[in-house]
């Protein structure tokens, strides 16, 4: 009679590490699976982007190409530099072209087409080798070209449209100036990859391309901000992320390590015409964070719950005569005062009944006595005006449970989180709170829930991790005194070494017990030998080499 507890109690406490890992295993999967999707949509949007800005540029060089209003007052200007009308109007046109998108170009300017500048609007109109080869292209080839991401000096990376001038009416002449449209890529492109769609501690969008053997960052990682523009890292780095998406090209998505060795998924797209890539990616240790903490809870409410059931075993199996008689009664439609009394009774929590009508605001038809012990509000308040339990909820909580609560009425679909709320005497209390829908006659939807104070589990869990943290931080300070007292042994001996080999004295130890002998390379020098020479056996090094006289 008594062993069957005990064997229940076995299997229980078996059963929780079982769960725990089915559960690790899957939800992991699933994290990942989602996360993965998500960077893949991620990757998606900020290519599209990237490819319209890159066509809207496109598309302002093409639309100056085509204008015929700019020719005939560049002409002028060019016949009569001191045509003041002529260049005021060139000059009006450039500074309308630059400051007209606000996603455009930062400067303009008129060349000749041997490369000298006539004319210019904004700061940056440096002239470097790859603007003038791509103003001889553009001269040359009579047409409309652009640059690649190039670097300009001081971390500023930037790209050139150059739109020959092509005099109007004679389609074979050559052209009478280059218009060259510059745009930085930390003012205008880099902005729209930075924001992130979501909130994320680590997650970030990367430009990269390849270069050789070697994957390059356009875009600063956000990790290390300005510290190492044009960061490079070798293709053959071990599971480097960025390198696989580099050689692969194309849209993927993958796991490895990101430029600081940390774990990340991330997935890529390519940014078609261009060669370059983007890459979403975010944090292992962040996608599976909340799988480790749910996985926490619930080992502990495991283990908690093995503990009760073995305590309350022995007396729900003496009561099970009063069980049925329980059931007898639920069958005759007695349940409700039964379900009050277990509500009543129920430790650390309350029972409750949250009713969504078709129309209107949602009301609680029925909560348990447990209510006032928990947060000091009796049944019948909460029962007559919502709005005083809501309000006893932290705003963080009760903007998650307006949402979550509206979504699972839509979906109808099981509810549940840990909510915060401010208990009796002003005490931040955490409830786990879990109901289920039903469907009412009528098309209202009932929820029959439960909140359970799992306060000390938090405590807990928040205690760990600031143990953890020390730790981690102890660790740390002993590997680096350990490294400087290691490195200060390897100086001495270098210098012991360097002291050794340079004295012209011959050095000599003898290992008595073992019949081996060190030398410095002066002994061997002072007796006509190399060093290494004569071996190691002290015979051979000392003894052999001593006059007969002297032995």
């Amino acid at each position: 009679m008594h062993r069957r507890p005990v064997l229940v109690s076995i299997a229980l406490a078996l059963l929780v590490p079982f769960i725990c890992v089915t559960f690790l295993v899957a939800q992991s999967r699933v994290a990942v699976r989602q996360r993965t999707a998500a960077l893949e949509q991620i990757a998606h949007l900020k290519v599209d982007q990237t490819s319209d800005w890159l066509e809207e540029r496109q598309g302002d060089a093409k639309t100056l190409f085509s204008s015929k209003g700019l020719i005939p007052f560049v002409q002028r200007f060019l016949d009569s530099p001191h045509n003041t009308e002529a260049a005021a109007y060139v000059r009006e046109r450039m500074e309308v072209l630059r400051t007209s998108y606000p996603h455009g170009f930062s400067a303009v300017m008129l060349l000749e087409a041997n490369g000298r500048v006539l004319l210019s609007s904004g700061a940056n109109v440096g002239l470097s080798a790859v603007t003038q080869a791509l103003v001889r292209e553009a001269a040359v080839g009579r047409k409309v070209t652009h640059s690649d991401l190039y670097d300009a000096g001081e971390g500023v990376q930037q790209m050139d449209w150059a739109v020959p001038l092509i005099p109007l009416g004679d389609g074979s002449a050559l052209p009478i100036g280059v218009m060259v449209m510059r745009a930085e890529a930390q003012r205008v492109l880099y902005p729209v990859l930075t924001t992130w769609p979501e909130s994320s501690a680590s997650g970030e969008t990367v430009l990269l391309r390849r270069d050789g053997d070697a994957v390059l960052y356009l875009k600063n990682p956000r990790f290390l901000g300005e510290e190492k523009p044009n960061l490079r890292l070798p293709l053959a780095t071990p599971g480097l992320l960025s390198a696989q998406a580099a050689t692969r090209g194309g849209a993927g998505s993958s796991q490895g390590v990101d430029y600081r060795n940390q774990q990340v998924l991330g997935a890529w797209r390519e940014v078609p015409g261009t060669g370059w890539v983007v890459l979403a990616k975010v944090d292992r240790d962040e996608v599976l964070r909340p799988v480790w903490a749910t996985l926490g809870w619930i080992a502990g409410s495991g283990l908690v719950g093995v503990l009760a059931v073995g305590v309350a075993l022995n007396a729900l199996l003496a009561h099970q005569q009063q069980l049925k008689d329980l059931e007898v009664l639920a069958e005759k439609g007695r349940t409700e005062p039964l379900l009050a009394a277990l509500g009543n009774n129920l430790p650390n929590g309350f029972i409750y009944q949250y009713v969504v009508p078709l129309e209107g605001p949602g009301h609680v038809t029925y909560i348990s006595a447990g209510v006032e012990q928990t947060l000091g509000l009796k049944p019948a308040e909460v029962m007559a005006d919502l709005g005083c339990l809501l309000s006893r909820m932290t705003p963080e909580s009760l903007a998650r449970w307006r949402e979550a609560q509206a979504r699972a009425t839509r979906e109808r679909r099981i509810y549940q989180d840990v909510l915060q709320f401010e208990g009796v005497g002003g005490r931040l209390l955490w409830l786990q709170v879990q109901s289920r829908p039903r469907l009412l006659p009528g098309g209202s939807m009932a929820f029959d829930g439960s909140a359970l104070d799992v306060t000390e589990s938090k405590r807990l869990q928040s205690q760990l991790a600031d143990h953890r943290r020390q730790l981690e931080q102890q660790v740390k300070e002993r590997t680096e005194a350990l490294e400087v007292a290691l490195e200060r042994v390897r100086c001495s001996e270098a210098r012991y070494a360097q002291a050794v080999d340079a004295t012209r004295d011959g050095l000599w130890d003898w290992n008595i017990d073992t019949g081996e002998a060190f030398v410095s390379p002066g002994y061997s020098r002072m007796l006509g030998y190399e060093p290494d020479e004569l071996g190691t056996s002290a015979k051979a090094l000392l003894f052999d080499r001593l006059h007969p006289d002297d032995k």
